[in-house]
């Protein structure tokens, strides 16, 4: 049996053996890629270098990229082949070797390195490009017969994204045999006989966003092939599924539902729960989390979606968290990254799914009634609202509403469900509109230094200083401000969670005050600022910074890392940076877990971070390659680029991270930490907030003022508020008990004294009323007292109280089970006369409604509906 880890190092050796870079794959997450939510394909790293028109580091690569797609979602587990996560095998060229290489290497890598039988080999060209047929059959020797013209649909390949390198391509199969489709199959055809497995592409275009194409700055070759399916056809499978990458997968699934994973009944679901576990290993181990938007909407997709095949099999625990580990455990030793993420990524799966069930039950009662109200009917629609009801409200994302829905022979309104969806999404932003930071200058720069010396600026000089002598180099408008770059520059840029420095350039002629500074792609640091006097000239200028609101932001930066520290140390190794803020008077940290940090929990790490500080351990920089740094172990952010060189920072044995943030020297600069706030953000991801310095002791002589005056009300000792307070809270539960006894009981008279007024409606006995209750559970014991005097009938009881009014419908066992009356028809007729709607079981329902002052009205209509219903 041929080993998918044994492919991926032959793949690579062999084109590093000529001459191509090695290099690891990137993140499923696009680096400075709005155009894609996921890397698609090996090229997508690469995209620049095609369109590139310097000198390039390196002409050749090869690499074995994580890839993710969910274009075909439907089909994954139904097809031998279809996977939302997937590894592509590549090799490339920019500017470089052309199609006369990367076909000869392919064909040598398939029937000289593989042993791949040549005549079970095909090729497919685009429809015009003879250069490419005509180095198939004679410089490879391929018969005519065994390559076939395809169009732009089959063999036309990108771009990756609205815009980018794109070109024809030429696609190599294998003949499956005869027992996957006829003798006049053909490749590129419906049938499964011949399989594509590396597709071979010409990039020769760029794509503009407007679909405009025009050469490529440098021509060269993309190729991918799946190392999924290149197992499977090696070793003579039926499927991708049982292969090495995701049997294991399949048996653990299979062994935990105790069912046999090759029956009919258990083998798609069990492929779909497979092939999700590992989509979503790889995506969470990236910090893509489960979530309403964008990937996180996706993940959660897949995830429920899981959950749900997990239910058909018999698995009604939460079990994708111990699958994750089987996935690690078969990749982790390429992608040691999940290694280092598998305890997050459990708790994170786990909490997702725990979530999921939670609310799977009540989505399912619901869309039960949904579908039996439909069939009532003889309708085979579902409204979108009840498509968005199920996904906003019992979160079912909406293919799992229609796979649902099919199973039923129902169809759903897709369109109604996203105008829904966009209703949505106009009321949310409404609800949280935000102010973004002012785009760069599209202004041409006024270049002020010499041609030969425009490109020698933007050092920065403000690890050594806050004072710097500095030249204006270049100008343009930006607004009612400027932007402008000097030679050399103190202001720290925008970046790593630290906010940017403000302050002033002086010269004899002019002052500009210094509002921001970012880094754009070019690694210019742009000043963003505004004339206060004089005029511009290129210099010399005096800039400079600050030194208080300097200091401050480094006593938070440097504090971020040591509450970095003390948060793994407290909570475990699976806590990760998902984002932080710094700034002059607070620090913000945002991070994976998945519960609420207790109260212990939040003592230790702030005492943590204290320690650290009241030791006045040294903090230094070292610059270094970024290999040298990672095995040292200093963290980085996973996903994040790094350039060959990377800057730690040290603070003792305490902490040691990539980051080029300004910071204290010694950490007892930092004088006091305090945590101020810690709440939930995001699904799995917490949030701390936090102040050092002069404003961490101004928040410590608040809390002891509000102390002062807490003892002085309670008229006790400092060291008795504690006890005093605890005294009284136990006084008032006993107080308010007293009085819910005394409610409790006037309420059960006034209760009793209603039975005088039952009636007999139709054959059965019948109450309508209003009553005195101050609670939804005193409105229910109420309505239970009525139950247990009818014998056989209903009763509709009503309540106001915190501005609403609440309805309880109940009806006895005999009349619920035979059909005749239901409490959740009665409730909702009722509720609906003051404006409200509710539900519930056929004995018991409840309502609420925002017209509390028609609730007279619709109990003195309750007898005529009831009697409705049982006409």
């Amino acid at each position: 049996m041929i080993r998918s880890a044994d492919l991926r190092h032959q793949y690579l050796e062999f084109f590093a053996q000529r001459d191509h870079r090695v290099i690891p794959s990137s993140s499923i997450v696009p680096k400075d890629d709005p155009t894609l939510l996921f890397t698609s394909a090996g090229m997508v790293q690469f995209k620049q270098l095609y369109a590139a028109t310097g000198r390039l580091e390196f002409t050749r690569a090869t690499s074995v990229q994580k890839c993710f797609r969910v274009t075909d979602l439907e089909l994954v587990g139904h097809t031998p082949r279809h996977c939302t996560f997937f590894e592509m095998l590549g090799n490339f060229s920019f500017g470089d070797y052309f199609k006369r290489e990367a076909i000869a290497w392919a064909w040598e890598f398939c029937t000289d390195v593989l042993k791949m039988p040549s005549d079970r080999l095909w090729a497919s060209v685009y429809l015009d490009d003879d250069e490419a047929a005509n180095i198939w059959t004679s410089e490879i020797g391929l018969p005519a017969d065994r390559i076939v013209r395809l169009g732009r649909k089959d063999n036309f390949w990108g771009p990756a994204g609205a815009s980018g390198a794109c070109g024809p391509c030429s696609e190599i199969y294998y003949d499956l045999g005869p027992a996957f489709g006829p003798d006049t199959a053909r490749p590129g055809d419906e049938h499964d006989r011949y399989q594509e497995f590396w597709n071979l592409v010409f990039p020769q275009f760029f794509q503009d966003e407007q679909g405009n194409l025009g050469p490529l700055a440098k021509r060269g070759i993309d190729t991918g092939m799946g190392l999924e399916r290149l197992t499977q056809i090696l070793n003579g499978q039926a499927s991708v599924f049982e292969t090495d990458a995701f049997r294991p997968i399949i048996e653990a699934a299979a062994d935990m539902a105790s069912v046999d994973p090759d029956s009919e009944a258990a083998r798609i679901p069990l492929r779909i729960i497979a092939e999700h576990a590992r989509a979503l290993t790889v995506a969470t181990s990236e910090g893509i989390y489960p979530g309403n938007e964008g990937r996180g909407y996706v993940i959660r997709r897949l995830l429920r979606r899981a959950a749900r095949r997990g239910q058909m099999i018999g698995l009604s625990e939460p079990f994708l968290h111990k699958l994750s580990g089987v996935v690690v455990d078969i990749l982790g030793d390429h992608y040691t990254e999940l290694r280092s993420t598998r305890e997050r990524v459990a708790l994170v799966l786990r909490a997702e799914e725990e979530r999921f069930l939670a609310t799977v039950a009540q989505g399912m009662h619901r869309f039960e009634e949904i579908a039996g109200r439909l069939g009532a009917r003889g309708e085979t629609a579902l409204a979108g609202a009840d498509a968005f009801l199920l996904y906003d409200t019992f979160g079912f994302p909406f293919d799992l509403t229609v796979e649902m829905a099919a199973e039923r022979g129902l169809s759903v309104d897709h369109p109604a469900f996203e105008s829904e969806m966009a209703r949505q999404v106009k009321r949310s932003r409404a609800a949280s509109k935000f102010e973004t930071a002012a785009g760069e200058s599209d202004q041409p720069w006024q270049w002020l230094a010499p041609a030969d010396e425009s490109s020698l600026h933007s050092e920065f000089v403000g690890y050594e200083g806050l004072l710097a002598p500095a030249s204006l180099v270049a100008v343009r408008e930006a607004g009612e401000a400027i932007e402008f770059l000097l030679d050399r520059t103190p202001f720290y840029a925008e970046g790593g969670g630290q906010v940017a420095d403000t302050g002033l350039l002086e010269s004899p002629t002019g002052q500009i005050r210094v509002d921001s500074v970012r880094k754009n792609d070019k690694g210019e640091f742009v000043h963003r600022g505004t004339i206060v006097r004089g005029e511009i000239t290129p210099g010399p200028w005096s800039a400079e910074v600050p030194g208080t609101l300097r200091r401050a932001t480094e006593r938070n930066h440097t504090a971020t890392h040591l509450l970095h520290a003390a948060l793994r140390q407290v909570l475990g190794t699976h806590v990760a940076q998902a984002g932080s803020l710094v700034t002059p008077d607070r620090l913000r940290f945002d991070f994976a877990h998945f519960a609420a940090i207790t109260a212990p929990q939040r003592e230790e790490i702030e005492r943590l971070v204290n320690e650290a500080i009241l030791a006045d351990l040294p903090v230094v920089t070292e610059w270094g390659s970024l290999d040298a740094a990672r095995a040292s172990g200093a963290m980085a952010l996973f996903g994040e680029k790094y350039g060959e060189r990377v800057r730690q920072v040290i603070v003792s044995d305490v902490s040691r991270e990539l980051c080029g943030g300004t910071h204290v020297r010694r950490t007892g600069e930092i004088g006091a930490f305090r945590l101020i706030a810690e709440e939930s953000v995001a699904s799995g991801t917490r949030r701390i907030e936090a102040a050092t310095g002069w404003k961490a002791l101004r928040l410590l002589a608040e809390d002891e003022a509000v102390l002062d005056r807490m003892a002085e009300r309670l008229k006790a000792g400092r060291g008795d508020v504690e006890e005093k307070l605890q005294h009284l809270l136990e006084e008032n539960q006993r107080l308010r008990q007293e009085l819910d006894g005394h409610k409790s009981r006037a309420l059960a008279e006034k209760t009793f004294e209603l039975t005088d007024q039952i009636v007999d409606l139709a054959g059965i006995r019948f109450l309508a009323a209003e009553v005195p209750a101050d609670s939804m559970d005193s409105l229910r014991d109420a309505a239970d007292t009525i139950k247990s005097t009818l014998r056989s009938g209903a009763a509709v009881l009503g309540a106001r109280f915190d501005g609403k009014a609440m309805i309880i419908a109940v009806v006895t066992d005999d009349l619920a089970q035979s059909g005749r009356l239901k409490a959740d028809q009665i409730v909702r007729e009722v509720a609906r006369l003051v404006g409200g709607s509710g539900g519930g079981k056929a004995n018991f329902a409840t309502a609420g409604a925002k017209q509390p002052d028609r609730l007279p009205e619709a109990i003195g209509k309750a007898a005529g509906i009831v009697e409705q219903l049982l006409s």
